[in-house]
């Protein structure tokens, strides 16, 4: 899970398709029925723009499905900003939660994906896997205007998310 904020404001900034997708979600019939049903006028609202709005609804449509894995004990919960602070420790501990083996030559693969020179914003390579972690978790805050931020939290709230793990992820900023 990673904030909404920086998701919106990735996937903003990289120009990628919003609309289609949601259009996509409304087309499924079972989808709808058995996840976003109680969603359907939201997502049919911002499913003819590609903004910060239609991609906040497309970030919580896509993670109230993935939270009601959580909830039924079928996934776990992966917060993307405690990654970027630890990337090194966390997919080592990831690793060995999967029983993986971690060994020098994939700690090194992860140094070299994850602790990159920080870069400004517009130097990455929108399908870079070459990043600096640490500096990826609050970029977004130098991207969205306050406006813009306040939107995203409120379109995030209408979701099925507990918002303790919206506390949890701004906590974990802070």
């Amino acid at each position: 899970f990673r904030h909404p904020a920086s998701f919106a404001s990735s996937v903003s900034r990289l120009g990628w398709p919003r609309a289609p997708f949601l259009r996509q979600f409304l087309a499924d019939p079972r989808l709808m029925q058995d996840h976003l049903e109680p969603f359907r006028t939201l997502i049919a609202r911002y499913s003819s723009e590609d903004t910060v709005a239609s991609a906040a609804v497309l970030y919580g449509a896509l993670n109230t499905v993935l939270w009601k894995f959580v909830e039924s004990g079928q996934a776990a919960a992966l917060h993307f900003e405690t990654l970027c602070r630890d990337p090194i420790g966390e997919l080592k501990q990831l690793y060995s939660d999967l029983s993986l083996p971690y060994d020098d030559e994939v700690r090194q693969a992860h140094s070299a994906a994850c602790l990159a020179s920080p870069k400004g914003e517009g130097e990455y390579h929108p399908h870079a896997t070459i990043r600096n972690s640490l500096a990826m978790t609050d970029a977004w805050r130098n991207q969205l205007a306050p406006p813009d931020v306040s939107l995203v939290r409120d379109i995030w709230e209408r979701f099925d998310i507990p918002l303790e793990l919206l506390a949890k992820i701004l906590q974990q900023l802070a």
